[in-house]
């Protein structure tokens, strides 16, 4: 008899555990999807980060052409956008030439 109980008992103690193990699973299987649903958001919004600054510096040199087009001075057209006077003479020989 006793000999069944503790049959009974390591059956239902692997059945337990093969419970917990089926959890387990399915926790780290939800966690790896959260994880890659976050890398993808991250990787989502770094993208507008950069379409956002790429559209801020066209916008810059915009700024730049009209001022050159008015004929500010270089320095200036540096000191406003923030752009060196050798990024200012670039954009004079390509836009303006």
């Amino acid at each position: 008899m006793a000999a069944e109980q503790r049959a009974e008992q390591e059956k239902e103690r692997a059945e337990r555990t093969e419970v917990r193990l089926k959890e387990e699973k399915k926790r780290v299987k939800q966690e790896k999807e959260r994880a890659e649903r976050t890398e993808i958001r991250l990787k989502e919004e770094k993208e507008l980060v950069k379409q956002e600054k790429e559209r801020a510096e066209q916008e810059k040199i915009t700024i730049v052409k009209n001022l050159l087009t008015k004929g500010m001075d270089d320095a200036f057209i540096a000191q406003i956008t923030g752009f060196s006077l050798q990024t200012i003479q670039k954009i004079r020989e390509i836009y303006l030439s």
